[in-house]
């Protein structure tokens, strides 16, 4: 008998629905391709699929994002306080921070999450407003500033990162980015902008072409409990099966994607569309460097390029 695999991220996404249209948006910006209908993630979908992953042998980092903004959903303090009832998992968020108020701050750090991301684009206001329509950095800045002050207060330590997409209109502000939050999140990302947002090419892939290595590490359950081929299978174009009716576990070993697992084994990815235009195999090539004099670790990936101090590096 075939021992089971078991992915070592689950992303759930709790929602679809966004309060904000940036401009690289593969869901709600201004060219957005993606044709699935939006929703919100029952609560019976929810529990179901956080009730089997407690179940398993491994430790998993659950992740409640996808398509939209995390901290729309009601259920969201629910869903993170479920999940970290359990040792073998670990729960984070990636947002926008325009939500992110002082009482939900103090909830989110109550619920003892590991991790929490913060999609920022820049240290220009003007700029920022152009690539994420609808937003006040100013206010983000202090959501997440508090945000920080509140945890550090009440002891409990979360993985932190800050991310900024090299749009056109920001590019220019890179180093800024990197000094203004360095030293006050865990990590600072810079990630290349995929234009148009269909695009699943990453600018600097070169080496030769093998396996993703997300088919058995990460599995994605969308909103309406379909699970999808993988975080950049926006659309789920490649439905592996429904967690409303077969157990996440039996899907992520069942025959479609143990087909497919097969066809990158043996360099045959250009029989499934989704692979034949992606470059998010290359981003397990990561390059690592020191820089002593500055105190920095930096490592460039294709998918963008991550700064930290060495001392909160290790």
């Amino acid at each position: 008998m075939q021992e089971n695999l078991y992915p070592k991220q689950v992303i759930l996404e709790i929602t679809s629905h966004c309060n904000l249209k940036c401009k690289g948006c593969a869901f709600h910006g201004p060219d957005a391709f993606t044709s699935r209908p939006k929703g919100f993630m029952a609560r019976d979908t929810w529990k179901a699929v956080i009730d089997e992953i407690a179940s398993w042998p491994a430790e998993v980092n659950l992740t409640t994002h996808g398509g939209g903004e995390p901290l729309l959903h009601p259920d969201l303090l629910d869903i993170l306080e479920y999940a970290k009832k359990n040792r073998n998992i670990k729960a984070g968020v990636l947002t926008n921070a325009t939500l992110l108020t002082e009482e939900l701050a103090k909830e989110l750090v109550a619920r003892k999450i590991d991790w929490i991301a913060f999609s920022v684009d820049g240290v220009d206001p003007a700029a920022h407003a152009l690539v994420r329509p609808g937003s006040k950095l100013d206010i983000i800045e202090n959501n997440i500033m508090q945000f920080l002050q509140i945890a550090e207060k009440q002891g409990h330590t979360v993985e932190t990162l800050i991310n900024m997409v090299q749009y056109p209109e920001v590019k220019g502000q890179n180093e800024a980015f990197v000094e203004k939050w360095l030293g006050k999140v865990d990590v600072v990302r810079l990630s290349p902008y995929r234009d148009p947002p269909s695009s699943r090419r990453w600018p600097g892939t070169k080496k030769p072409r093998r396996a993703c290595e997300l088919l058995w590490s990460q599995a994605v359950v969308a909103w309406d409990g379909r699970v999808g081929l993988c975080c950049e299978d926006m659309d789920i174009d490649v439905e592996l099966g429904d967690t409303r009716k077969i157990p996440l576990l039996s899907i992520w070993n069942g025959p479609d994607i143990s087909h497919i697992r097969s066809l990158h084994e043996n360099g045959s990815w250009k029989a499934i569309p989704l692979c034949a235009t992606c470059d998010t195999w290359a981003d397990g090539d990561a390059q690592v460097h020191e820089d002593s004099k500055r105190g920095l670790k930096v490592v460039r990936k294709v998918s963008g390029t991550e700064y930290a101090k060495l001392n909160s590096a290790e």
